[in-house]
């Protein structure tokens, strides 16, 4: 298996409010659910180390400890029920003026800015990495109706060139509260590859993991609405061009390149004559197949000229269209592609924080990926671990025995075991 060669900083970076109280790691006690997040105390960054809703366990303490981690910063009206009186210094920080916090009216940076307002808080934990047939059942239901939802939306456009802002906005909601209920499960489900469909459900996979995305990067939900919005619409432009040029083999000629690439303009005339549209959410659908390097398009804008929501928006469609099939060539495993997309990174198409959110979401094996275990057993991937972006939980199976015995192993808790090898995605949707 080739080596992949991970972008720097890949810790979330989460200023945290203004006052914090400093405890040494080894004052938290186990089993104590989170109220507040916990950040990294020893970092001139501070990265968010545990979000709210977590439960203190000792794996996760020993964990913390062998990355390093002696000094935490938490909300000072939580450290009794942190520490249970433990003894040591509990001082007050006052860290302001760090970063400063971004206007309410325009989107925080694509880096990891999570605040009292980010949607992350809302999340639910999610401790069980097999989620029950009734949640499968629940989750295949909400993508089947927002698949049909979506389908019906671009027929619309294509047919009188007109949206209709509710119906998409609503199922941009449906999309946080999935993200609430059950994040891991709602990533697997907008990283499938898209086989059917193109380009409604395309839109809206891309819709779902840039929300995802946006999540963990600390967006918050009215931020996660807009790059929604404008995902879900990126493509709608390709219905009003002619068949043979979204369906065409082989490279397209330099007249029908300059011709495909005018779809973003067509979504954008139709949503600037929307007033309750906001301004992100047409810029994500406008800017979504730009790059900071400028090699994108409409406009080849570059760096700052690309509005930050977008810049999270195009990696969650490139992935999207890295691993599915298309009339130029054939699909990449998973594993390729996020390979390919931080190639891209590392020579200035994407933004590195994005792409991070990417590895923090779908992680270098994402979840349903069949991998080979260095014990010889075959395993397919239940949950990334945050951070730790080769070594998640998955689900073992051992094929020499006679009854197939299967184990559900958390890499991150056994150290002497890696992934060795890669196969094909083994969908947990039927």
């Amino acid at each position: 298996m080739d080596t992949i060669t991970l972008p720097a900083n890949s810790g979330t970076i989460a200023p945290p409010p203004d006052r914090m109280a400093v405890l040494k790691l080894s004052q938290l006690r186990t089993g104590v659910k989170l109220r507040s997040p916990i950040y990294d105390g020893g970092k001139p960054n501070r990265p968010l180390l545990l979000a709210s809703g977590r439960v203190l366990t000792a794996s996760q303490l020993a964990l913390l400890r062998r990355r390093g981690v002696s000094e935490v910063l938490v909300d000072p009206r939580e450290v009794e029920r942190l520490t249970n009186g433990a003894d040591g210094p509990k001082l007050i920080r006052d860290v302001r003026g760090s970063t400063p916090a971004p206007e309410s009216r325009s989107p925080s940076v694509p880096g990891w800015m999570v605040r009292p307002d980010s949607f992350l808080h809302q999340l639910k934990p999610c401790e069980d990495p097999k989620p029950s047939r009734e949640v499968l059942d629940r989750f295949s239901a909400a993508y089947r109706h927002d698949t049909e939802q979506t389908r019906e939306i671009f027929s619309e456009f294509r047919e009188q060139r007109k949206v209709d802002p509710e119906r998409v906005v609503r199922v941009a909601v449906s999309h946080l509260s999935s993200i609430c209920e059950n994040l891991p499960l709602f990533i697997t489900q907008s990283a499938q590859p898209i086989l059917h469909d193109y380009p409604s459900r395309h839109s809206l996979q891309t819709a779902m993991l840039a929300a995802g995305m946006g999540t963990v990067m600390g967006l918050t939900a009215s931020e996660l609405k807009d790059l929604s919005f404008g995902c879900l619409l990126h493509d709608a432009g390709l219905t009003l061009l002619p068949e043979r040029l979204v369906e065409a083999r082989g490279e397209l000629t330099w007249s029908d390149q300059i011709e495909f690439r005018k779809h973003p303009i067509y979504t954008a005339n139709v949503l600037n004559k929307l007033n309750s549209v906001s301004h992100h959410a047409k810029m994500v659908a406008y800017q979504i197949h730009e790059r900071l390097d400028g090699s994108g398009y409409p406009k080849q804008r570059s760096g700052q000229q690309i509005h930050p929501l977008a810049r999270i928006a195009m990696v969650a469609d490139t992935y999207l269209m890295l691993v599915s099939s298309c009339a130029q060539r054939a699909p990449l495993k998973p594993y390729q592609a996020i390979e390919k997309i931080l190639q891209a990174s590392r020579s200035g198409e994407f933004d590195s924080p994005a792409v991070r959110a990417l590895l923090h979401t779908v992680s270098l094996f994402p979840v349903g990926s069949a991998v080979r275990l260095s014990d010889g057993r075959a395993a397919r991937v239940l949950r990334a671990n945050d951070g730790l972006f080769a070594r998640p939980v998955v689900e073992a199976i051992d094929l020499t025995g006679q009854h197939h015995d299967v184990e559900i192993v958390d890499l991150a808790k056994n150290p002497d075991l890696t992934i060795v090898g890669v196969g094909d995605a083994l969908p947990l949707f039927s």
